[in-house]
């Protein structure tokens, strides 16, 4: 008789853990959203041009992202720091960019997800350090 109430505090406890451990999460909500959004990519423009369009495709697949810039243009000098869902990228990428002139330029296969922060160079090249996370 005495194994019933016994069995029904230990199946209690194991339900309540999960609530528990929500309660007592050490994440600030700060942490919380940076997690969901994931780590940003910060672009910086250089390139002596105002920029209209910065967009993503896995490379090979030339199926573009929505504009990270949105509405907004992206001056020289200026950069912005845009969350690229880097969870949902499996390999290389390539960046399309769109100036206000008109002129596209794309860089082929860049291995985002160890990238962090990339420059726009007046050279028209992609400016970067490859950061391996964990290294």
């Amino acid at each position: 008789m005495k194994k019933i109430p016994a069995l029904a505090a230990i199946i209690f406890l194991f339900l309540a853990l999960p609530a528990f451990a929500e309660v007592c999460s050490t994440t600030s909500p700060a942490e919380e959203q940076q997690e969901e959004k994931g780590i940003p990519l910060e672009f910086i423009n250089r390139s002596g041009s105002e920029i209209k369009g910065i967009f993503i495709s896995e490379t090979g697949r030339n199926l573009w992202s929505e504009n990270l810039l949105r509405d907004t243009a992206l001056n020289d000098g200026e950069d912005a720091s845009r969350d690229i869902r880097r969870r949902n990228i499996l390999g290389l990428t390539d960046i399309k960019i769109i100036y206000s002139s008109g002129k596209v330029k794309i860089w082929k296969k860049l291995p985002i997800l160890e990238i962090f922060e990339i420059t726009d160079k007046k050279d028209g090249e992609p400016g970067y350090e490859r950061i391996k996370l964990g290294a």
